[in-house]
C-alpha cells in the first residue's frame, strides 16, 4: 500500500498541508514528479547531497512533524523534543549542524503503539526555484503478520543539507511491511 501526501515547510519550520493524499509522485519508473497542480516537474534526481544527523525510535514527538530547521534556537527546541523521553536528557548538541552553512531536515512519525515503525529521508532534490527542495520521506509500518515489540515508539530522523535553502517540500510515501511467511 503506497500513499503520498505533500507538506511544505518554510524557513521558520512551519508545516502547511498543501494537498490531500495523492497517487502521483516520483518513482523508479521515470514518470517524474507531478505537483498538486499536475504540471510536470523535473525527473527525480536526488541531486542535493544530504548527511544523516540522527535516527531514533524513541523521540518525544507525539504527532507527526516535517520541518526544516535553519537556526540554533529552533534546533535546540527540536533537540529537546527528540530527547524528551530520556532521563536525564542530553544537552543540545549544537555541533551537529553548522547553521551558517547548513540546515537540518526533520521527519517524525509521532507516537505508535508498538515497534516495527520506521521513518527515513531517502532523497533530497533541488526544485526549479533556487533554494527550494523536495524531500522524499518513507514511513514504514508493520503488516498484520509482523512480530513487533509491545512498546510505544515514535520514530524520527534528521539529515542536514548545504545552504542556500529557502523552503522544503516534504513528500511522504507510506509503506506497510509484508511479514507473511
Amino acid at each position: 500500500m503506497n500513499k503520498q501526501s505533500f507538506f511544505r515547510a518554510n524557513g521558520v519550520g512551519l508545516v502547511l498541508a498543501t494537498g490531500a493524499f495523492m497517487l502521483l509522485g516520483c518513482d523508479n519508473s521515470g514518470r517524474g514528479l507531478l505537483h498538486l497542480d499536475a504540471r510536470p516537474s523535473a525527473q527525480c534526481t536526488c541531486d542535493k547531497q544530504f548527511i544523516p544527523v540522527l535516527n531514533t525510535l524513541t523521540s518525544g514527538f507525539s504527532t507527526e512533524e516535517f520541518r526544516m530547521v535553519d537556526n540554533v534556537s529552533d534546533w535546540c527546541r527540536i533537540w529537546d523534543t527528540l530527547y524528551a523521553s530520556y532521563s536525564p536528557a542530553p544537552p543540545c548538541d549544537t555541533t551537529l549542524v553548522d547553521f551558517a552553512r547548513e540546515v537540518a531536515l526533520l521527519a517524525a512519525m509521532g507516537s505508535r503503539s508498538s515497534g516495527g515503525y520506521t521513518v527515513q529521508i531517502n532523497c533530497v532534490q533541488s526544485e526549479d526555484t533556487p533554494g527550494d527542495l523536495q524531500v522524499l520521506v518513507t514511513e514504514s509500518s508493520p503488516g498484520p503478520n509482523c512480530i513487533v515489540t509491545a512498546a510505544f515508539t515514535s520514530p524520527a530522523t534528521v539529515v542536514k543539507v548545504q545552504r542556500p535553502v529557502h523552503t522544503a517540500l516534504f513528500q511522504r510515501d507510506t509503506l506497510v511491511k509484508d511479514c507473511t511467511p
